[in-house]
């Protein structure tokens, strides 16, 4: 029973992480057969994932830069990203590497549906440097403002596999 709680919960946090939203799939939390299982509060989850996100983001910030891999790296995802854009209402804003991640500022001219499609595949595409991928993207208060937000690299395992060669 907590397994399944625990793979359910998984899987609602990974899709809002994507922004996508989580209220339909409260209704399928368990219930029927779980006795004594609590029922998933979504305002809850989006707020632990919004915690989880300041929490990545911090974590970059906090790093050194490593000038011997940052510039090299940055000007990689610059170029990956300026593929994906054409086409798309997007902006690549900057990319800025530390030591073991490096964060790209992405903005669109408002929140649409485009956000979330490109977010899918800002997420999902083979980036040169393979590093892991986070981003979040939440309806923000104002959907006809610009809209900025960040996908996060962690680079820690590719780099690890690097120093070891």
């Amino acid at each position: 029973m907590n397994d399944e709680r625990t793979r359910l919960r998984s899987s609602r946090t990974s899709l809002a992480v994507m922004g996508i939203s989580t209220a339909a799939l409260s209704e399928a939390a368990p219930s029927e057969g779980h006795e004594g299982a609590e029922p998933l509060d979504p305002e809850a989850m989006r707020r632990e994932e919004a915690a989880w996100w300041t929490g990545v983001i911090d974590a970059h910030a906090q790093q050194r830069r490593d000038p011997g891999w940052a510039g090299r790296a940055e000007e990689s995802f610059q170029a990956d990203l300026g593929a994906i854009a054409p086409g798309r209402t997007l902006e690549v804003v900057g990319v800025d590497c530390r030591s073991t991640s490096c964060a790209a500022t992405i903005r669109w001219p408002a929140y649409t549906p485009e956000v979330m499609k490109d977010a899918g595949s800002l997420a999902g595409h083979p980036y040169r440097e393979r590093c892991t991928k986070s981003i979040s993207v939440p309806p923000p208060e104002d959907p006809s403002a610009p809209y900025l937000a960040q996908i996060v690299f962690d680079c820690a395992t590719q780099r690890a596999g690097l120093a070891r060669r």
